[in-house]
């Protein structure tokens, strides 16, 4: 809020105004970090959007729910969070997990505000690192030349005492 005093030099009169400036309509959406994230598979990404007018100030009014859609894998989340009284948030949601990941994996999100067409949607990528801790183990022997999996439950005849030693390959999957 601002106050405005208008006086003329002639007159011994003068006004004083109350002025209050508001932000303009949504025309930009900032999402940070803006460099690519490591995250460990099973983790959850957060990211500080905020929504701008054309000067750049935050705008708030109307509905403005900013959107992150996840590519790049099946069973991706998306997020969601509401801008509209503030102008901007920290979005972040459920926890992204890619099955049977072995290596590192790159996805993008897209961030969009919801029934906003005029504006540009962002990309930013995440690169998914195996987590640390085991999820699944298969474990796979020889038995009369063929190779089986070894699944829970699974009783295994054998001798007392004696060892399996056919055990040809393991996988760990985080």
């Amino acid at each position: 809020n601002f106050n405005l005093k208008v006086s003329l030099p002639d007159l011994d009169q003068s006004h004083t105004l109350k002025i209050r400036l508001l932000p303009g309509p949504a025309v930009k959406l900032n999402v940070k970090p803006e460099t690519e994230i490591r995250l460990e598979n099973g983790g959850s990404p957060t990211f500080n959007v905020e929504v701008n007018d054309a000067a750049g100030n935050l705008t708030s009014g109307g509905k403005l729910n900013v959107i992150a859609r996840f590519t790049g894998a099946s069973n991706l989340p998306s997020f969601s969070v509401d801008c509209s009284s503030t102008g901007s948030a920290v979005l972040t949601g459920k926890p992204i997990t890619i099955k049977n990941l072995t290596g590192e994996k790159k996805i993008f999100a897209q961030f969009d505000i919801q029934g906003v067409r005029n504006m540009k949607a962002l990309m930013r990528s995440i690169l998914i690192t195996p987590s640390q801790q085991a999820s699944i183990i298969k474990l796979f022997y020889l038995d009369s030349d063929k190779k089986r999996e070894i699944t829970p439950g699974q009783v295994i005849k054998r001798e007392a005492g004696s060892t399996i030693n056919t055990l040809c390959k393991f996988n760990v999957f985080c």
